[in-house]
């Protein structure tokens, strides 16, 4: 698609190593964290500086949806917001905490 991309990431970090084995090649970085504030101080710092790139678009969580409203990049959400959908969020029935 012609898309430059700086760096891709997952809040996924048990497939962390899956996840890096297959967008490594597409994009200068990957971050993988469960850390909210992590991934938009990761966009912010992207987004200023002389030697950085300034991001065109997001795509990303309803989280980054945020991040890009206050630094005024656009972005698509790719991610269905979990807590609206009416699916279970486990593949197998539990009890208590899995």
């Amino acid at each position: 698609m012609g898309i430059y991309v700086v760096w891709a990431g997952t809040y996924c970090k048990y497939d962390a190593d899956w996840f890096r084995e297959q967008v490594s090649e597409y994009c200068d970085e990957v971050l993988i964290t469960d850390d909210h504030g992590e991934i938009g101080d990761a966009i912010a710092k992207r987004s200023v500086g002389i030697a950085r790139v300034e991001p065109s678009a997001i795509f990303g969580t309803q989280m980054e949806r945020h991040v890009g409203k206050r630094l005024d990049i656009p972005c698509g959400v790719i991610a269905a917001p979990i807590h609206v959908q009416n699916f279970p969020i486990g593949y197998k029935p539990f009890m208590g905490l899995e």
